[in-house]
């Protein structure tokens, strides 16, 4: 995820944990590594095929969540959603409901079958040897 120096500060606030891939600066950089997950095992960074580097812009970091948001509470419904929405970081409000984050997203939680598309991670590590 991309947080500004502040939205950082209100993530770890929440107790939420995460890893610093590439810290907040004031000039765009157009090769941070981004991945999309880590084998806890293996200590190994897991990258989708294609997205190895993407451009990071001024003022924003790259971090790697581990675990849930400890925003993300569920509704008497049952469903999950964000607690502190009106307050939730630049990442968040940027999120695009049906897009590829969010497919692979809902394809790990388990909510949608994976495709040659949208691989699980189990599948992702194993095309990757």
């Amino acid at each position: 995820m991309e947080l500004s120096a502040e939205d950082f500060a209100f993530m770890k606030k929440g107790g939420n944990v995460l890893i610093a891939i590439a810290e907040p600066v004031d000039y765009d950089r157009d090769k941070i590594f981004k991945p999309i997950g880590i084998d806890i095992i293996k200590g190994t960074a897991l990258l989708a095929e294609g997205h190895e580097y993407e451009l990071l812009r001024a003022g924003l970091g790259r971090y790697m969540l581990l675990g849930d948001c400890v925003y993300l509470k569920t509704s008497p419904e049952g469903l999950e959603q964000c607690g502190v929405y009106e307050d939730r970081p630049a990442m968040c409000r940027g999120f695009e409901m049906g897009g590829d984050m969010c497919r692979h997203m809902r394809v790990n939680a388990g909510v949608d079958e994976p495709s040659e598309e949208f691989p699980n991670l189990t599948d992702l590590l194993n095309r990757l040897g």
